[in-house]
């Protein structure tokens, strides 16, 4: 009897996903799902677990609290990141280096979707105590500019541990490859550079992203020295 009632919860579970994914698409809301749940004669009660279901065998995702996005292969195509960054922020707008991506303004290609939004966010990293500070994450991404020019040199003296600590904590390859080299040629202590050596790449970074590739190595830090003044 138990079998039975789980096929025919299923069955019931795949009706709603297919009308949400022909009439909603592959991103939804609960809220947008409700009226198709009703037309199926659906309490919010049912519905609740049918999504638990779907989400248990993979035929959807949970993004956030009430917003869902296919995984289905009964469904073709693929959710756009930018599409996912707006529902899990809202209001919001694509912005900083995806949005320069986005429209051709920089070929740095970004290893996150950037969005921007006036409600107040809270995230994992905040809840563990391990988030920047508003003004730590403005320092390090006027820093994060500044390796990708190749003029770290210029900014990165002073508190050089708390540098590294925060290099980590961002945790993009190249940015921490490029500070080291930069580090290491101030004179920065080897302990303190050690965490930013010992971080595994397999790329090799470029010091100037627009120079030319063809120029002398540094396999301590994978990085290519390619700046035009040495």
């Amino acid at each position: 009897m138990y079998g039975m009632n789980a096929t025919y919860g299923r069955s019931q579970g795949i009706r709603l996903l297919e009308a949400a994914a022909q009439e909603l698409g592959l991103l939804f809301t609960r809220q947008a799902l409700r009226p198709l749940a009703e037309r199926q004669g659906l309490s919010d009660g049912h519905l609740s677990q049918l999504l638990s279901r779907l989400n248990a065998s993979g035929q959807i995702a949970i993004l956030k609290r009430g917003v869902y996005a296919v995984q289905s292969p009964l469904y073709a195509g693929e959710v756009h990141p930018f599409a996912i960054a707006a529902a899990l922020l809202q209001p919001a707008a694509i912005s900083h280096w995806s949005a320069l991506a986005h429209h051709g303004f920089t070929t740095q290609l970004p290893e996150v979707v950037q969005a921007t939004t006036t409600a107040a966010v809270i995230t994992p990293e905040m809840r563990r105590g391990r988030a920047l500070r508003p003004r730590q994450r403005a320092v390090w991404r006027v820093l994060d500019v500044e390796m990708r020019d190749g003029r770290g040199a210029g900014i990165a003296g002073g508190e050089s541990a708390r540098l590294v600590q925060y290099a980590l904590r961002y945790g993009v390859g190249a940015l921490i490859k490029r500070l080291g080299w930069s580090l290491e040629r101030m004179g920065v202590d080897e302990q303190v550079l050690a965490p930013l050596r010992a971080y595994p790449v397999t790329a090799w970074y470029p010091l100037d992203p627009r120079g030319e590739r063809r120029a002398a190595r540094s396999p301590r830090w994978h990085i290519v020295e390619n700046l035009a003044h040495g």
